[in-house]
């Protein structure tokens, strides 16, 4: 069975994290209030990443199982997915600042070459090479605390984003742990999330760079496929109302969470996870319909499905690159597109997905593609 709805779900995530992150005009701020104020909680994009990670990791190491791969190729195949696009980004951004000062220069004619310090601080660039194999190994989300207490801080002076990267790679080695017991592979999971339920209890330890308090994140997407691998699928006794029903409860979940939203309350991440699992849920009901319209022979009703699609399958390089593309695209925005207006959000919005396109292209799609000898499970879209 193949759950093809998680690509464009992961997009969703993806789009939402961007929207966060995304500066948006006063003018699109003052006439759609509301709808700024839901783009402004996109961090909640990354306990949805969370979920479907936990969903596909847990269908790659039972697919692993039965194919009888050991733990070992297991997470280098995770590792070579997740590592060398992220040692990429590296590149792509230190190097921005620099071609957004090129770019300056040609309006000025004076090139001024970035610094530490200045306009745009670029503490990297005092980076020693220790701190250099901490960021590239991901092992700098466990530095002490600086003045700002967040996992964010310590990848600041590079890209925020990086430090769920740190976390999912730590997801990685405890499925791989439990891949290598075998029949106990979800006895092991069980374990850890018991043992991580007080630590999501505890705000301080959000704060260490360890796991544990967020994989109660990661275990609503293990306990998703868990059922559907044991038969549990919510629509197995709906009959032919089942794509109704599950349309409904979806549609319930995403009015749910508007409310929470208009009521001024703001979801903690582990209760997004949980609306978000249900929705994953149900929405597996009306995973066959969503094929229908990617076959559709109306190219209009096609058209969209399939560019969401991309936007899914490129999720990963717009996570990367969307936080330090933008200015970039903004800048010659400002060129050629009125400033302050949503037109000119839409032209950097749409602009910074089609930046990221090659970069997928060239440094994330040639590390998923499944081969031969290690086909990757029918379940599983490729997980971040």
């Amino acid at each position: 069975m193949r759950y093809g709805l998680l690509d464009p779900l992961r997009g969703l995530a993806a789009l939402w994290v961007f929207l966060y992150h995304y500066e948006f005009s006063d003018s699109f701020r003052t006439s759609a209030p509301f709808p700024h104020s839901v783009f402004k909680q996109g961090y909640l994009g990354v306990p949805m990443f969370f979920v479907i990670s936990g969903f596909c990791l847990t269908a790659s190491a039972r697919s692993s199982i039965t194919r009888g791969e050991s733990s070992p190729a297991f997470l280098y195949r995770r590792f070579r997915r997740i590592y060398p696009p992220f040692w990429c980004s590296l590149l792509v951004v230190v190097s921005i600042p620099f071609l957004i000062e090129g770019l300056s220069s040609l309006k000025t004619g004076v090139y001024t070459r970035p610094t530490s310090t200045g306009n745009l601080p670029l503490g990297y660039l005092n980076f020693t090479a220790f701190e250099w194999l901490r960021v590239a190994t991901l092992t700098k989300v466990f530095d002490p605390l600086g003045a700002e207490a967040s996992l964010e801080s310590k990848f600041n002076r590079l890209n925020s984003v990086y430090w769920t990267l740190a976390i999912e790679v730590q997801f990685y080695a405890v499925v791989a742990l439990a891949l290598a017991f075998r029949r106990r592979f979800y006895g092991v999971l069980i374990v850890t999330t018991l043992i991580s339920i007080p630590f999501l209890c505890n705000p301080a330890s959000y704060f260490t760079g360890i796991f544990l308090p967020y994989w109660p994140m990661f275990a609503v997407g293990v306990g998703i496929f868990a059922g559907f691998e044991k038969g549990f699928h919510p629509t197995n006794r709906l009959g032919q109302w089942r794509s109704w029903i599950c349309g409904i409860v979806v549609a319930g979940v995403i009015t749910t969470y508007l409310l929470i939203v208009r009521a001024g309350e703001v979801p903690s991440p582990f209760q997004m996870a949980a609306l978000f699992g249900l929705a994953v849920w149900f929405g597996q009901g009306l995973d066959r319909n969503y094929t229908a319209l990617t076959s559709n022979r109306r190219y209009v009703i096609r058209a969209p499905i399939m560019l969401w699609n991309v936007v899914g399958l490129m999720s990963y390089s717009i996570y990367l690159l969307h936080a330090k593309l933008y200015p970039l695209v903004a800048q010659f925005g400002r060129q050629v597109v009125p400033a302050n207006t949503f037109l000119f959000d839409l032209f950097v919005l749409s602009g910074t997905l089609a930046l990221c396109y090659p970069f997928y292209l060239c440094c994330e799609a040639p590390f998923f593609k499944p081969t031969a000898r290690q086909p990757e499970t029918p379940m599983t879209p490729s997980a971040t």
